[in-house]
Formats: structure tokens, C-alpha cells, sequence
């Protein structure tokens, strides 16, 4: 499977799915019953949040900032499916994600630094999923899923722009093959 995220962080005072990430890995997929499926993936995947805004100052005039985060994970997806038809097919489920790297900038004027070593985030991330599949040819499937952390992505003496609390909120768009289509 391959697609994009479009994501957001709750909780950094910025709004709109603007960062866009990638969303790729694999899945095991195991019918259960007639209506029902299990699934489980190894996905990797890029989160975050992006903004850039205008700004008025009576000293510097018109000025623009700048600011972006990325969050790059491994994840597990466990998801229960139900199989309301052929082609349509409804899921929810939970994952497991563990961070690979990050980075985090605000570009403004006048410039600020957002220290990795002090304002770093947690090593994991809980998230509730929800989405759905519809198939377009024999094995070839389209899946929209909502994503959101079920726990604050880092601690709130961690944050430097926003709330006390910071959470991965994520819709995923992707395309899905599945190589074995026994009566799917």
C-alpha cells in the first residue's frame, strides 16, 4: 500500500491538514467471517504540522513566518474490518507507532530556535483508526482513514509553541493491492 497523510498537530496553535507526509509499507489481511476481516500492517509514516503566516509589524512592515514539523514513524495498525459488500468495506482499530526521527523549525522574523535535545517528543504513539475501502478493479483498492492520538505526542514542559497537550491528528489517502485475492 502507498499514499499520502494529511495531517495536523492539536495543540500547536496552527490549524489545517497543511503537512503532507508519506504513508507506505504492507499488510496481512485474514477473513474471519462472511461479513468480517482482521488486519494487521507495517507502515511507515510521516506526521506532523506546517503553517506560514503574515504578519504586520510597525517597525519592519509586512514580515512572514514559517513553521515546520515532522514526525517520522514505523507503525502497527491492528484493524477489524466488515465487509458490508464486494467492493465496499468498513474498518476500525488501533495502532502502535514508534519514532524514528524528528524535526521541528519556526522561520520568522526576528528568528527563534527550537532546541531538539529540550523539546523532544515521546517515543511512541497510541492512535484510534477509522476508515474504509472501496475496491476500483479486481485487487486494487482505495482507503480514506482519520487517525488521532490517543496521548499527548509529547509532555507539556516539551511543548514550545501551543497548549499543554499535543496530539497526531491524521487522513490518510492511499491505494491498496492485495496479492492474494481469495474471494475478498
Amino acid at each position: 500500500m502507498l499514499g499520502a497523510n494529511f495531517t495536523q498537530v492539536d495543540g500547536d496553535t496552527y490549524e489545517g491538514y497543511h503537512k503532507v507526509g508519506l504513508n507506505g509499507g504492507g499488510i496481512v489481511y485474514m477473513k474471519l467471517s462472511e461479513n468480517m476481516g482482521a488486519s494487521m500492517e507495517m507502515v511507515y509514516t510521516q506526521k506532523g504540522s506546517h503553517d506560514i503566516s503574515q504578519s504586520e509589524s510597525p517597525y519592519i512592515g509586512t514580515y512572514f513566518s514559517e513553521y515546520k514539523l515532522k514526525v517520522n514513524y514505523v507503525e502497527i495498525p491492528v484493524m477489524f474490518h466488515f465487509l458490508t459488500s464486494r467492493r465496499l468495506h468498513y474498518e476500525i482499530g488501533a495502532s502502535y507507532a514508534r519514532l524514528i526521527n524528528s524535526s521541528e523549525f519556526l522561520y520568522s522574523n526576528p528568528g527563534a530556535v527550537i532546541d531538539p535535545n529540550v523539546y523532544y517528543f515521546r517515543k511512541s504513539d497510541i492512535c484510534a483508526l477509522a476508515g474504509g475501502y472501496y475496491q476500483i478493479y479486481k485487487w486494487w483498492f482505495l482507503e480514506a482513514r482519520f487517525q488521532y492520538s490517543l496521548a499527548t505526542i509529547r509532555d507539556a514542559a516539551r511543548i514550545p509553541i501551543g497548549g499543554p497537550q499535543q496530539f497526531n491528528n491524521v487522513v490518510t489517502l492511499r491505494l491498496v493491492r492485495f496479492l492474494n485475492n481469495t474471494d475478498h
